[in-house]
């Protein structure tokens, strides 16, 4: 079960929390200010990760941005999975799966017990459908500007914070049929 769902800015040293949504309880988190308080932290350190990443690879977004403005071509995303210890954010350990580029984080905090891999697939068709019906990678302010379609996105995708497994006669009937409710709720707003 996906414990959290957040996107945030890039940015070392500022990066900002665009968007966010908790599908489940932690007893050591009391209030919504704690919460926004640790995905703030969570966002830091999947900027930290990034940079790590991005040095390494030497990495250029330049390049990127101008192929999925031209083309709609999704970008290589750069990735990571960071186990949290117990204590560390959450009372219990959690797992953090982020995805990033382009000035762009996407981020599930998994339970621990929660498949990587499934978490991976339906993370890549979540950023997919994104972008597809919200053009969040060229266009970051629909975040803030229009949630309720980056809401619409993530709730169609992820009720309830259970991820779907997908064999591919599955996947390509799920994502004919999400097709079908993205666009009707998007034309809808």
């Amino acid at each position: 079960m996906v414990f959290a769902f957040f996107i945030s800015t890039l940015q070392t040293g500022s990066a900002k929390l665009l968007y966010s949504i908790v599908f489940d309880k932690d007893p050591s988190i009391s209030d919504r200010q704690d919460r926004k308080d640790i995905l703030q932290k969570l966002c830091s350190k999947l900027v930290s990760e990034y940079d790590a990443v991005k040095r390494y690879t030497n990495r250029n977004d330049a390049a990127d941005y101008e192929r999925l403005k031209s083309d709609n071509v999704l970008p290589e995303f750069s990735r990571g999975v960071v186990r949290l210890d117990k204590g560390e954010y959450f009372e219990d350990g959690k797992i953090l799966l982020w995805f990033a580029a382009i000035d762009c984080g996407f981020a599930f905090v998994l339970q621990n017990w929660e498949s990587v891999h499934a978490a991976t697939l339906n993370m890549k068709l979540l950023i997919q459908n994104l972008q597809q019906y919200t053009r969040i990678m060229t266009e970051p302010a629909y975040c803030i500007l229009k949630p309720e379609r980056v809401e619409i996105v993530v709730q169609k995708s992820l009720a309830n914070g259970v991820l779907p497994l997908h064999t591919s006669a599955m996947l390509k009937e799920r994502l004919k049929e999400l097709d079908k409710i993205f666009s009707r709720l998007i034309k809808e707003k």
